[in-house]
C-alpha cells in the first residue's frame, strides 16, 4: 500500500480551519452498537478512556472526530452526527466524568465539520436514525484445546466477539447487529481522517 502524500502547509491550515468546539452530549452516534477496539490500531476503546483519565494520554492525542450538522433543537442549538462512533464514546464518557471541565470552551472537544455529500446521506443521518447512546458488542471467551509437544492436551482461551444474547435473542437479529457494526467499521475507515498524529492513534487516519 502506497503511503499517503504529505499535505502542504496551506492544506493543513485549511483543514485546521474546519475545526470547531462542540459539547459531546450534542453529538449522536451513527450506530447504536460499536466494536470494543479501534479498527485501525487495535487499541481497546476502554483502555483509551482509562489512559486519558489517568493522564498518560491527552484528549488531543485522539484525532478530531468528523461530524455532520443536523437540525436544531427547541433551544436553537444544533444536533450533530458523528462519523467516528468509538472516539465519540470516549469523549462522551470523559464529558460525563468531568474530565473536560478545564477545556476552553468548557466541556467541549474539537471536531471537524463535513458537509453532507448526497441526498441518501442526508436521509441516513437523522434524529430518528442516530442514537445518543451506544453499546459495545460483548466479547465471549471461548475455550480451546491444544496439543502440546508431548501429546498432552492443554486448555487455552481465546476471545471471540459476540453480540450480547440478552439483546439479540435469535440468529437473525444477531446477524443484523454484526452487519451494523461492519457498517460502522466501513464508515470510520472512509471518514477522511487525514491529520497525522505522533501517537498510537495515527493508524486511525
Amino acid at each position: 500500500m502506497m503511503a499517503k502524500p504529505k499535505k502542504t502547509k496551506k492544506q493543513q491550515q485549511a483543514q485546521s480551519s474546519n475545526l470547531i468546539s462542540i459539547d459531546p452530549s450534542r453529538i449522536r452516534y451513527q450506530h447504536s452498537r460499536i466494536r470494543p477496539h479501534f479498527s485501525g490500531c487495535g487499541t481497546s476503546v476502554h483502555h483509551t478512556l482509562e489512559s486519558i483519565q489517568s493522564g498518560s494520554l491527552s484528549v488531543d492525542d485522539l484525532p478530531p472526530i468528523q461530524v455532520l450538522i443536523g437540525p436544531s433543537d427547541t433551544d436553537g442549538n444544533p444536533w450533530y452526527f458523528t462519523l467516528n462512533n468509538r472516539r465519540l464514546w470516549v469523549f462522551k464518557q470523559l464529558r460525563e466524568g468531568g474530565y473536560l471541565t478545564t477545556r476552553v470552551p468548557e466541556n467541549t472537544v474539537n471536531v471537524r465539520v463535513r458537509e453532507v455529500k448526497s441526498q441518501s446521506e442526508r436521509e441516513r443521518y437523522t434524529l430518528e436514525n442516530c442514537s445518543l447512546d451506544a453499546k459495545f458488542i460483548r466479547e465471549k471467551v471461548v475455550k480451546e484445546e491444544h496439543v502440546n509437544v508431548g501429546g498432552v492436551l492443554d486448555s487455552g482461551w481465546s476471545c471471540q466477539e459476540e453480540v450480547e444474547k440478552s439483546e439479540c435473542v435469535d440468529e437473525k437479529v444477531e446477524e443484523d447487529c454484526l452487519a451494523e457494526c461492519s457498517l460502522e467499521d466501513s464508515s470510520e475507515d472512509e471518514s477522511e481522517d487525514e491529520v497525522m498524529h505522533l501517537n498510537p492513534f495515527s493508524a486511525l487516519m
